[in-house]
């Protein structure tokens, strides 16, 4: 189950390097996807800094957020580790470690 899972935690091995690589492919179409203002011009949606320096922010919610549909955010086919690796690297943006 998910709730089994071990935590996810920012920055470490190559989670959080192959996020960086899906967020590149997969986010920056609409959200800043670093600290250097990598993406869109227009950012109207969160940057993935602010959704990771939100104090609300968790693995579980970040999750819950790849996985439902949003109306501005398409549905994105991402396996689990994919899911994995991209709350890694989002959370590693909280840490610095990016």
């Amino acid at each position: 189950s998910r709730a089994a899972r071990a935590p996810v935690r920012g920055g470490e091995g190559t989670g959080s390097s192959h996020g960086a690589m899906r967020a590149q492919t997969g986010c920056a179409a609409c959200h800043l996807v670093d600290r250097y203002g990598t993406g869109p011009s227009f950012a109207t949606p969160p940057s993935l800094v602010d959704v990771a320096r939100d104090p609300e922010t968790t693995p579980g919610v970040i999750r819950r957020q790849l996985s439902a549909s949003h109306t501005l955010m398409p549905k994105m086919a991402l396996s689990e580790r994919d899911k994995d690796d991209l709350i890694a690297y989002i959370l590693s943006l909280r840490y610095g470690t990016d």
